[in-house]
């Protein structure tokens, strides 16, 4: 017998939000949002990138 040609996926654990990890995804979060602000003001004052 052949396996299945799309496996089911496997599925993850539910996880134990802790402060810790929460305060990692805030962190995270931030410098993510820090990037997108960046990236916006850098295209305002030089223009759009030329693709």
């Amino acid at each position: 017998m052949e396996p299945p040609a799309h496996p089911e996926p496997k599925i993850l654990p539910p996880l134990e939000l802790t402060d810790e990890i929460a305060a990692e995804l805030t962190v995270l979060t931030g410098f993510d949002q820090d990037l997108a602000a960046e990236a916006t003001r850098c295209e305002a004052w030089c223009g759009p990138r030329q693709r």
